[in-house]
């Protein structure tokens, strides 16, 4: 048995241990790779205890009232025994770190306050940094997903840019084209507005994500296994579906992971047993993932030039196809 421990990575955390190839267990890909015919047990978890902040500054306050504790368990296996039992096969990953810009590094993170009382801090720019995390992940792993049409579309964009010399705008991908369901980092109201206007996904895809931050709040980095749990619980999911999983965390760290289902899954968790199979509506919501007033300033993050997603050269990253997934 090989054990390891992970602290203070934060939100991140849930996609960091499945996609991080610079440490050993960080990685469940990195783990199985090294070990043929092996279990790996990842258990993220959230404990607010100790940053609880007693202070009066508001930067710091924010954490008191969003993050809650929480946990999650999953099981990675690369024994083919598992093939017909394990729910997911992980088809791709990516991790960035944009802690180089010092805005990005300092949008949140632990200290203290001006009055030396030690807190978790979170900056108003926290979404747009988030967003500029995000927009590196999906331009590195768009040209892996996308469909051949939408490779068509954004080659004809290209085209008429380069060769007719048309004023036309940047290619923007629809990844409800190519992604089925979307589990997304649920780290607040703004957070989850920043990736919604970032990816231009519909309210509909973003219900999960707001159903967890509703009832659980953000547990950090096992927030987006809440997520997926409501979706088996509630939604169901089908054999052949794919499933993005965006985690993002201080530093700027962010993580995209794309699975794909092994068989049709529905599992009511205890997690979600309360809603009895009722899914959460956006009439449900203390605030309306459609709210008008809520418009997080320049994080669309695919409104840049979108040729670099199919020009740039794909991060390194081990192969993940004989990786299947039991999560309980």
């Amino acid at each position: 048995m090989f054990a390891q421990e992970f602290k203070k990575w934060g939100c991140f955390c849930s996609c960091l241990q499945i996609c991080w190839q610079w440490t050993l267990t960080g990685c469940c890909i990195a783990v199985l790779q090294a070990r043929p015919n092996s279990i790996a047990v990842f258990v993220p978890s959230e404990i607010t205890t100790y940053c609880f902040y007693p202070g009066l500054q508001k930067d710091y306050m924010v954490a008191n009232a969003i993050f809650r504790m929480g946990g999650a368990a999953i099981m990675c296996s690369n024994k083919k025994q598992f093939w017909c039992t394990a729910k997911y096969q992980l088809m791709h990953n990516v991790r960035v770190h944009t802690g180089a810009d010092d805005n990005a590094y300092g949008c949140m993170g632990w200290g203290p306050d001006k009055e030396g009382v030690n807190g978790v801090y979170l900056r108003k720019d926290v979404p747009l940094q988030a967003a500029k995390a995000l927009e590196a992940c999906l331009r590195t792993i768009a040209p892996k997903i996308l469909t051949w049409s939408q490779y068509a579309e954004a080659a004809y964009n290209l085209f008429e840019k380069t060769v007719l010399g048309r004023a036309v705008a940047e290619y923007v991908p629809d990844f409800t084209q190519c992604i089925d369901h979307f589990a997304l980092h649920a780290g607040g109201y703004a957070v989850l507005k920043g990736l919604q206007q970032a990816m231009s996904l519909p309210s509909q895809k973003m219900l999960p994500s707001f159903a967890t931050l509703r009832d659980f709040g953000n547990t950090s980095c096992s927030t987006t296994w809440y997520v997926l749990a409501y979706m088996e619980s509630i939604e169901g999911l089908r054999k052949n579906q794919t499933l993005m999983q965006i985690g993002m965390g201080g530093g700027m760290k962010a993580g995209v992971n794309v699975w794909r289902a092994l068989r049709d899954i529905t599992i009511t968790h205890e997690a979600w047993a309360h809603l009895n199979g009722k899914a959460v509506t956006e009439a449900d919501l203390p605030r309306p993932i459609s709210d008008p007033t809520c418009r997080i300033g320049n994080s669309a993050a695919l409104s840049g030039d979108i040729k670099a997603a199919f020009g740039a050269k794909a991060a390194d990253s081990p192969r993940t196809a004989d990786i299947l997934v039991q999560a309980h």
